[in-house]
């Protein structure tokens, strides 16, 4: 239960700012009062949405400059935006997570370095919620994402998303419903108050509630988070659902 998410982290982590993930119904805008305003990159004197579109290739540096222009900054960013290939990586985690499959292979730089822990409350195992605050800095950094920016960004590089996608199919297909199945993934997503009761499965948990223990393995990654952090990604990312319509 080491593992991260995604969301993005995405999913739009990448490129659009975590991905691709939301609630299926549950608390409508929360926790927005505590999301911090989002982070406007300063203009810079080119403007990628006018220059050519580069070869798939050649594309990690238009990715960076995008990322942060929608508020990717910081040691969470920079982790991601550091490895390369990050337009084909984007489309993996987001079909990774469209399919129910973890995308954790492609998000190893956001692994936390803290163990998961639990609490014994007699034959009972709860996870510890300071579990939960390993994944407070990409939940910030997710919450500062500006939602229209890194819309933007993702028009600008979809040509690309789809390239990498028709690839991997072996057809020509276009991305966006499948990253419109990986948010509907991560809007199914419960917002789970009280830390969850677990069960001992040698060398690993599951979780005593059989609808938790029955979410996608992406979806358990976002849960994994703690409510907090969940309601911060989903509250950006349901900004980034809408305005993609």
């Amino acid at each position: 239960m080491n593992r991260t998410v995604a969301f993005a982290v995405a999913l739009l982590v990448l490129v659009l700012g975590a991905a691709w993930w939301f609630m299926r119904s549950g608390p409508a805008e929360e926790p927005v009062a505590d999301i911090p305003a989002p982070v406007a990159a300063a203009p810079t004197e080119s403007d990628p949405e006018e220059e050519e579109l580069p070869a798939l290739a050649d594309s990690d540096g238009l990715a960076r400059e995008l990322a942060e222009r929608f508020g990717m900054l910081g040691a969470t960013a920079d982790g991601l935006l550091a490895q390369e290939n990050l337009v084909r990586r984007f489309v993996r985690v987001v079909d990774a997570v469209a399919s129910g499959s973890s995308p954790a292979g492609d998000l190893g730089a956001l692994a936390p370095e803290a163990p998961f822990t639990v609490t014994e409350t007699g034959d009972q195992i709860f996870v510890d919620p300071t579990s939960f605050d390993r994944y407070d800095a990409i939940g910030e950094a997710i919450a500062r994402i500006d939602a229209e920016a890194a819309v933007a960004a993702y028009r600008r590089v979809e040509p690309l998303a789809d390239e990498v996608y028709s690839e991997i199919i072996g057809e020509a297909r276009a991305f966006r419903p499948v990253l419109m199945r990986a948010l509907a993934q991560l809007l199914a997503v419960p917002v789970v108050a009280d830390p969850p009761e677990l069960i001992d499965a040698i060398n690993r948990y599951r979780y005593a509630d059989t609808a938790l223990e029955s979410l996608s393995l992406p979806q358990k990654h976002l849960l994994r988070m703690g409510p907090a952090n969940v309601g911060r990604v989903q509250a950006r990312l349901r900004q980034i659902a809408r305005l993609l319509g």
